[in-house]
Formats: C-alpha cells, sequence, structure tokens
C-alpha cells in the first residue's frame, strides 16, 4: 500500500510524511446476491514505518553504539466496511471485475524510546468514501481462485488523538481536512467463488 495525498491541509502534512509504504492483508466475507454481484463486508489492517518526515525520522533514529534497538517506530491502518462487485464473467475460469467499497478508517503512528520509557502514539480516524477496485479472478478449482488486484481508496481524516505514556495530551477534530488515498496492489485468494 503507497500513501498518497494529505493526511491534513497543514502545509508539509503529506500522507506520506507520516506513514511509509504499508504491508497490508484484507478479509473479505459476503455472498453473491445474483450471479454477477457479490455484497460483502471488509476488514483490514496495514503496517508500516514511519514516514518521511525530518523530525520523526531523527527521534526514531538510534544513535549510540551499543547495538541495541532502545528506539522503536512504526505506522499502521485499520480499515472496514461494506463493499460491491460487479463480476463481468462470473461462471468463467477468467473473471474480471470491479468493486466499490466504502467504511472507516483508522491510522496511527508510534514513537517508543525504550531507555527513557517515552511512548507517543498519534492516531486519526476518518472515512474512505470510495475503495475502488478490480481484478481478475483466476479460478484454480471449483472452489479456489486467485485474483491480481489494483485498488485505489479515497478518503479524509475527521480527527486527532495523540498520548504520551497512556495519557491523552491531544484529542480534537482536524480543522483543516484534506482528501488522501492508498494504492494497493495485492493478491488475493479466493474461496468458494
Amino acid at each position: 500500500m503507497v500513501p498518497v495525498g494529505d493526511a491534513s491541509g497543514a502545509p508539509g502534512d503529506a500522507l506520506h510524511q507520516r506513514y511509509s509504504d504499508q504491508f497490508g492483508m484484507l478479509l473479505g466475507l459476503g455472498a453473491k446476491v445474483s450471479e454477477a454481484i457479490y455484497v460483502g463486508t471488509y476488514f483490514g489492517g496495514s503496517f508500516g514505518t514511519n514516514g518521511g518526515d525530518t523530525r520523526v525520522d531523527r527521534a526514531c533514529t538510534d544513535r549510540d553504539d551499543n547495538l541495541q534497538n532502545d528506539i522503536s517506530c512504526g505506522s499502521g491502518t485499520l480499515r472496514a466496511g461494506l463493499e460491491l462487485e460487479y463480476h463481468f464473467q462470473p461462471a468463467a475460469r477468467v473473471d474480471p471485475w470491479l468493486g466499490y467499497g466504502i467504511g472507516p478508517e483508522f491510522a496511527t503512528q508510534s514513537i517508543t524510546d525504550h531507555v527513557r520509557a517515552v511512548d507517543e502514539t498519534t492516531s486519526v480516524t476518518g472515512w474512505e468514501y470510495a475503495r475502488l477496485a478490480g481484478g481478475i479472478n483466476f479460478r484454480l478449482a471449483r472452489a479456489v481462485g486467485l485474483a491480481p488486484t489494483l485498488e485505489g481508496s479515497l478518503g479524509q481524516f475527521n480527527t486527532s488523538r495523540t498520548e504520551l505514556n497512556s495519557v491523552k495530551v491531544h484529542d480534537a477534530a482536524i480543522p483543516d481536512r484534506a482528501l488522501h488515498g492508498w494504492i494497493t496492489v495485492g493478491l488475493r485468494l479466493i474461496l468458494f467463488p
């Protein structure tokens, strides 16, 4: 997953400054309401390191020579929602499809200094208004398929919360909201296609 767009409307607050490219997993559960139309839910999570912000990068750099990782930094996202897919050749061994999903999104960034016992976590919540996906299902057996997929999402964060050693120091609506997205290339395992 590659971050694009802005986390907020503040100058220099690009999504890739907060979050690195992410490795994600997504689980979908649903049913076909007709031969060509699938309706379901999805739940997914991803993880990565800190983004390209130089202040965060400096805070995440372990500057001593003791060969121990005294500082841990990471980022991750969670998403869930409803999805709809249209299958162009649902009964064929090769089935192209397009999909749309919508649902809430949660992202977090954390810095932990183990030596100084300092843990800072910033979380944002919002909505993915459009999760557009497409791919080609290749039926390997009657009940199993693989599908290379391409996905793009469009969303907006609405609230932000920062905790320092599990104590809330900031919790507010984001005043200057902006659009962001994730571009995902992946491979789906499909059971009971």
